[in-house]
């Protein structure tokens, strides 16, 4: 006679959400080599970790949601796979350009951001839409996907100042800084600070 219990703690309020219970007992059987036994604790293990990470699922977004990490601007909670996710799995943080208009994003950026640009900056470089993932809970293949902007080239353009004095000036990457909430390794719910480009900027040799 195989006797299973089932026992988990779903996820209750922010304070106890990654909290759970190992089962009480495992499937028992009179024969430790029966097939079935063996089939059986294959399919309960693999049911258990499906529950388990749905929970943790659920909980990151509506926890997220809750403490306001989802009405950032350009913040989404979404799900990823394939070498996306493998990337993730190595790196935690990584940043992907996306296609579209270089101009379209070089002008959205420049006119968020020219109240906080030096009298330094010359505003000669030019910006793409990217991506920023951060891995957000690993077994759940979640991730935070953040609009952001990377510099198309290394050096300032201008075609009258390249010819007239060549090199005049880096494109420096100018970030902000933005707080999100994971799951780590222990799954525990932590916040993590990264940057997000938001400027691309000129800025002149001294």
């Amino acid at each position: 006679m195989v006797l299973c219990l089932l026992k988990l703690t779903f996820c209750k309020s922010i304070g106890d959400v990654f909290e759970k219970e190992a089962l009480d007992e495992a499937i028992e059987s009179t024969s430790a080599e029966n097939p079935i036994q063996q089939h059986l604790s294959k399919r309960y293990e693999e049911a258990s970790q499906g529950i388990r990470n749905k929970c943790y699922s659920g909980s990151l977004e509506e926890t997220a949601e809750a403490l306001g990490v989802l009405n950032l601007p350009g913040v989404r909670l979404v799900r990823v796979e394939g070498e996306l996710y493998q990337k993730l799995l190595k790196n935690e943080t990584i940043v992907e350009r996306k296609s579209g208009s270089n101009e379209s994003a070089s002008k959205a950026s420049r006119e968020s951001s020219s109240a906080k640009r030096s009298s330094e900056s010359i505003d000669m470089c030019e910006e793409e839409y990217a991506y920023t993932y951060i891995l957000a809970h690993a077994n759940g293949q979640l991730a935070y996907q953040v609009d952001t902007v990377v510099c198309q080239g290394e050096y300032c353009q201008s075609p009258y100042l390249n010819y007239v004095v060549g090199d005049f000036g880096d494109c420096v990457l100018k970030e902000q800084t933005m707080v999100v909430y994971i799951i780590n390794a222990y799954g525990s719910f932590v916040p993590q600070t990264i940057k997000i480009g938001c400027a691309c900027e000129c800025m002149a040799y001294a």
